[in-house]
Order: C-alpha cells, then sequence, then structure tokens
C-alpha cells in the first residue's frame, strides 16, 4: 500500500509539471489582416486594403466611368465653365498638351521576393533581399498620346536585374535610364515588371520614383520606400552572475529577473526537467521493489 501510494504521489507529480510547461510554452500571436479593410485612390483608381495597409484589389475604376476619384470613391467631375471668348490656335494647341499631361498616370508598387503578401508602397528588407518591382502605366484620356516613355530613379544602392517585362512579355531596356513605350491608345494601360536587390551602402532607407514622360517632361510620378532593417547589437557573453556584479545599481534585481525568466521560457529546460524527473522517478520505483 505505501509503494502504490509513493508511486501515484510520483506519477501525479510529473504530471503535474508536464501540465504547467504546457500552460507556461507562450502561443505564437498571429497577426491577421482583415481584408477589405479600407479604400484609397491611386491614379484615379479606387482599391482595397487590408487591416494591414497592403494592396489588394481594384473596388472601382473611375476611368471606366468618366468620373474622378476622391476620398476613396468617384465622384462626377466638376462641369467646365462656359468660356466667353474664342481662343487662339496657339492657346488650343496648349490646352491639348496640358489635358493629355494629366491624364497620364503611373503607379509603383514593390513586394519582396521571398513573400507572397500583396504589393505595397512601403517594406522593410534586409541587406540583400531580392525585390519584385511593378509598375502600371495608363492613358486614362480619350485620345491617343505619341511618345510615351518610363523610367526609374533611385536613391540609394539597388542593383536592378536584366529582368523588364512589359505586359508579360520580356523587354530589352534599361529602365534607369529611359523606356520608350511609344504611343498608348486612349483608356489603355501597359503593366512593367522587374526585379533587383537591396545593396544599402550604410543608409537607413531606399526610394525609388518611377516617372512617366511625353515629349521630353515628366507628366506623372509615384514613389515607394524600402526601409532597411537593423542588424541587432551583439548579444553581451556575460551570465547572469556577471551582470549582477558589473552593475550593480537598482536596476539589478529587474535585470536579474527578467534573465531568468527568459531561461524558464526556453523549451529545452522544461526537456531536461522531464528527463530528471524520470530519472528520479525510475530510481524511486526500483529503490521501493527492492525494499519488497
Amino acid at each position: 500500500m505505501n509503494k502504490t501510494s509513493s508511486l501515484l504521489a510520483i506519477g501525479s507529480l510529473l504530471c503535474g509539471m508536464i501540465i504547467i510547461m504546457l500552460l507556461a510554452t507562450p502561443l505564437a500571436a498571429s497577426a491577421d489582416c482583415a481584408p477589405h479593410a479600407v479604400k484609397e485612390c491611386i491614379s484615379n483608381i479606387v482599391y482595397w486594403y487590408n487591416s494591414c495597409g497592403a494592396l489588394e484589389s481594384i473596388y472601382q475604376n473611375c476611368n471606366a466611368t468618366n468620373q474622378i476619384c476622391k476620398n476613396a470613391m468617384c465622384v462626377d467631375k466638376e462641369p467646365v465653365q462656359n468660356v466667353l471668348s474664342q481662343p487662339s490656335k496657339n492657346q488650343l494647341n496648349s490646352d491639348t498638351n496640358q489635358t493629355q499631361a494629366k491624364r497620364l498616370a503611373i503607379s509603383l508598387f514593390v513586394k519582396k521576393e521571398s513573400e507572397t503578401a500583396s504589393w505595397k508602397k512601403n517594406i522593410s528588407a534586409d541587406a540583400g533581399d531580392a525585390l519584385n518591382f511593378l509598375l502600371v502605366v495608363k492613358n486614362i484620356s480619350d485620345t491617343a498620346i505619341d511618345h510615351v516613355s518610363v523610367k526609374i530613379d533611385t536613391i540609394g544602392d539597388i542593383k536592378y536585374t536584366d529582368s523588364l517585362n512589359i505586359n508579360n512579355l520580356a523587354w530589352d531596356g534599361d529602365i534607369t535610364s529611359e523606356v520608350d513605350l511609344g504611343a498608348m491608345p486612349a483608356n489603355t494601360s501597359h503593366i512593367l515588371s522587374l526585379s533587383g536587390t537591396a545593396a544599402p551602402q550604410n543608409q537607413d532607407s531606399l526610394q525609388v520614383t518611377a516617372n512617366i514622360n511625353f515629349e521630353n517632361a515628366t507628366q506623372d510620378l509615384d514613389q515607394i520606400t524600402i526601409n532597411i532593417n537593423k542588424k541587432p547589437p551583439a548579444a553581451n557573453p556575460l551570465s547572469i552572475s556577471d551582470n549582477i556584479e558589473a552593475t550593480p545599481d537598482a536596476k539589478t534585481p529587474a535585470k536579474e529577473t527578467l534573465t531568468r525568466a527568459s531561461v524558464f521560457s526556453n523549451w529545452y529546460f522544461w526537456v531536461i526537467v522531464i528527463i530528471v524527473l524520470s530519472v528520479i522517478f525510475i530510481f524511486i520505483f526500483r529503490k521501493l521493489s527492492s525494499n519488497v
């Protein structure tokens, strides 16, 4: 009877320790991003964004309804006031160029190649990360526009690869110099994609600006930012006792408690505890068995 009670007590102790270990193991918090959380205007198109700020799908294209995007919705254009005087030929040509200039739009997005997340305007990356870039060039006017070109300017060091694609077709050309898109019919768009590698030289961030040009003048531009992750500082090789002796101030007990708490939260600590308890259980069991 005494032997049975001892075994039950030891078994209960082991079960209790295992339960405490399971309860003490921290669960990884999942940061779920709610889809279709907010809407924003980009180049006269309303886009959905999730709660984490990632670009999702198109909500409404204001170009298709001949409206303008304002406050994340398509609204009617303001009526044009009647002009009493007859404009001259030079004025008509100037107004036409200005109209064309205002109706060329470009959008730029980026994401890391290692991630399947949506395209974003701002990301964080490590030095050496492979990056993918997406440009959407649009003629949102009702007339064709000739001599359209596009280029990107970079503040910081990004090594671009020879991987330029336009409308899913490989394309020769250096987009950092300029790529000629030729004539763009009314209400059409081109999708450009390319890749590169972040190679910052002691920089906190990299900025990439996409420009769409018409007749050698910039008509629209868009920008993305790549924040470079900082490397964590080197770990302090001092042990817990060394830390206590080296910092004899009021903050020492808090540091000691924090360090010990981090030790107890490690999984291998609990594995050692289980092994030790198992050895003790076997030793006591054999001891009791030999006494019978």
